[in-house]
């Protein structure tokens, strides 16, 4: 069972750690400890039992800008980045990120949680990858 909840400080060294192993740089301790200050500021850990993954979003008049998703890749596949993705989307009425052109993994999961691409931004990454941007807004009630 995945159990998604607030990042408390204390979780600040383990998610650093795990964010280091997804390759995801700026989340270490004292970038997590900024954010948590952010009234606008979602930040999730998921445990499964163990912690298992995080994500970092703002969420500003309903809209949310997921800025980051990592995952620990021994629970990769098992559900944890989409709970953590629909957590941080809760209450939100659009959202939109950016993903790694050759990140299939990753935009694979957006995809079936609803996100379309939205355009490209060439060249974005330090080493020259382009990101796809992409965009959701909710289901319509029927």
């Amino acid at each position: 069972m995945i159990r998604v909840r607030p990042l408390a400080p204390a979780d600040e060294p383990a998610v650093a750690a795990l964010a280091a192993r997804c390759e995801l740089s700026g989340w270490d301790g004292p970038a997590l400890a900024a954010e948590r200050a952010r009234p606008f500021a979602r930040l999730l850990v998921a445990e499964a039992p163990a912690l298992a993954g995080f994500v970092a979003a703002w969420v500003i008049d309903a809209e949310a800008e997921i800025l980051a998703i990592g995952v620990a890749p021994e629970a990769r596949g098992r559900g944890v980045g989409r709970a953590l993705l629909e957590a941080a989307l809760e209450g939100a009425r659009a959202a939109h990120l950016e993903v790694r052109a050759t990140n299939t993994a990753a935009r694979a999961l957006y995809a079936r949680c609803g996100f379309v691409g939205a355009g490209v931004r060439r060249g974005y990454y330090a080493d020259g990858e382009d990101a796809l941007l992409m965009a959701w807004s909710p289901p319509a009630s029927p």
